[in-house]
């Protein structure tokens, strides 16, 4: 099927099902278009980032000799807020039937099978390679906090199914 029709679908479908439960009836199940999500946690953006409030703080009330005012209370809880957003916005990896997701830079980026040139895993780590422009997708265990294991079993599926080649180290 195309995108664009399965797409179609999914919308008419969640449609459907919203009408069918506010009736009280059984809801329909979806076609096979749902993806895998893997989630992982950003810890070292959001504790840089909390590390350079402190230090402007420190800097602002030690350093000047008129203290903190407001303008730098307001950068340092700006600065704390930031480190919070980053905290709860969590990075992930969708697996669809055909293409990838993950959301690297503050969006989300796609990659089909045409676009890959291989799958790396190694202990900790899955590296999905890119043909041509572009930057690789690179999962880790350590940095990203994401369960390389189950992610490596899932693309391992994929790789078969769109016949993508995969090293294992």
């Amino acid at each position: 099927m195309a995108r664009s029709f399965e797409r179609k679908v999914r919308k008419n479908t969640a449609h459907l099902n919203k009408t069918r439960k506010k009736q009280g009836m059984q809801t329909i199940s979806g076609t096979g278009s749902a993806m895998d999500i893997f989630r992982g946690r950003n810890i070292t953006v959001p504790i840089m980032l909390a590390g350079l409030a402190v230090l402007y703080m420190l800097m602002s009330y030690f350093l000047t000799k008129t203290g903190m005012r407001g303008m730098d209370w307001l950068v340092f809880g700006l600065y704390l807020m930031l480190a919070v957003i980053f905290f709860i916005r969590r990075p992930y990896l969708k697996v669809g039937k055909n293409t990838l997701y993950m959301l690297k830079g503050g969006r989300e980026r796609p990659m089909t099978v045409e676009d890959m040139k291989a799958i790396k895993i190694e202990k900790g780590y899955v590296t999905i390679e890119r043909k041509g422009k572009g930057g690789n997708f690179i999962l880790t265990k350590t940095l990203g906090r994401y369960d390389t294991d189950a992610i490596a079993e899932r693309l391992e599926k994929f790789a078969l199914s769109n016949q993508v080649q995969v090293e294992k180290k």
